[in-house]
């Protein structure tokens, strides 16, 4: 578990989602189905690791609406 952290991948949704037009989490999730690399780590199957979170990075939905709402007063 430590040589493949799971932080890097879900900061990565966190990334796409606050920064990019996506309405929901769950369209970014299903991106996922390549392996992805980054620096020591690879994660043959992201989507699958990222699943069990998905309730957590769901938060994000509530933070980027409530981002949207400030902009807008």
């Amino acid at each position: 578990m430590l040589a493949n952290p799971i932080l890097p991948l879900g900061r990565i949704v966190q990334m796409l989602y606050i920064t990019g037009p996506f309405e929901r989490i769950a369209p970014i999730l299903n991106e996922f189905n390549e392996p992805v690399e980054m620096a020591a780590s690879t994660y043959p199957d992201p989507k699958a690791l990222l699943l069990p979170y998905r309730e957590d990075l769901q938060l994000f939905e509530q933070l980027k609406g409530t981002l949207h709402n400030s902009s807008h007063r």
